[in-house]
């Protein structure tokens, strides 16, 4: 198992096109063998209008492709380079168990939440680590967001990088844009999309990281509060308010707190 990991590890950081030792393991019958995941991608069918590139494998090859373009162009090292060729390798796992046709269309609806646990088995079969696995299958669950929250509030967004730890919106975002790259054409609206998902992220400094929480057990406890589960309760009562952005400084954190004890 480590020597499958180290080979993947080498194809996806060292090749300028990926796509081709991806393809040499499917005609190999590599896939069929080690990587059922990825093999069941081909023959995975897509609405035509939104991926006139061809199947599901199709797609991933191009995507991989283009997300080492976007890694080699930001200058990111090889732990934050691989968490977002394997995230946009894994990204549309679960397309192969939620595609069906539906009123003339092919359609593949909770492919992203349906993507965890075959990202989740792949990223076992080869070897990666805890840390890299944790990164990656956030990144599989929300690559719809751009489809799914196309006018992002602040909130929204604070929420988005929550969910996403220990992985961050711009990991999110590069993983978005090779998704978008893979289709021979750019979805239409789709850079105006990762646009606004990019400029509120900026505006509210959470590009890199999740908001850290204003309000801290040691705030409390220095205010009279005791030790016990109430006090974890009104931290994260307060935090979602923060998130909200209805809490912004520590007097309003407290004076919530207040309220709720």
């Amino acid at each position: 198992c480590e020597r499958i990991g180290e080979e993947w590890r080498k194809l996806l950081l060292r090749s300028g096109h990926p796509s081709m030792g991806l393809e040499a393991m499917r005609q190999l019958g590599v896939l069929d063998k080690l990587h059922p995941e990825l093999a069941a991608l081909t023959g995975t069918m897509q609405d035509p209008e939104w991926h006139p590139e061809g199947d599901t494998w199709e797609h991933t090859k191009m995507a991989v492709d283009a997300a080492g373009d976007v890694v080699r162009r930001d200058g990111l090292n090889e732990n934050d380079a691989l968490a977002i060729l394997m995230g946009t390798l894994t990204h549309d796992l679960g397309k192969p168990a939620t595609t069906a046709v539906i009123a003339g269309r092919i359609l593949a609806r909770g492919h992203a939440q349906a993507g965890i646990e075959p990202a989740r088995r792949f990223m076992a079969s080869v070897n990666a680590s805890t840390d890299t696995t944790n990164r990656v299958l956030p990144l599989v669950r929300e690559h719809m967001f751009c489809s799914e929250c196309p006018d992002p509030t602040p909130a929204a967004v604070r929420r988005l990088a929550v969910r996403l730890r220990p992985s961050a919106v711009t990991d999110l975002t590069r993983v978005i844009e090779a998704d978008q790259a893979g289709r021979g054409r750019r979805p239409p609206g789709g850079e105006e999309l990762l646009g606004r998902l990019t400029r509120v992220a900026r505006e509210i400094e959470v590009t890199a990281n999740a908001p850290r929480p204003i309000l801290m057990g040691r705030h409390l406890l220095a205010a009279g509060w005791q030790p016990g589960p109430r006090l974890g309760i009104v931290l994260k009562a307060v935090y979602e308010l923060q998130l909200d952005g209805a809490v912004t400084t520590l007097d309003d954190a407290i004076a919530e707190a207040r309220q709720l004890s």
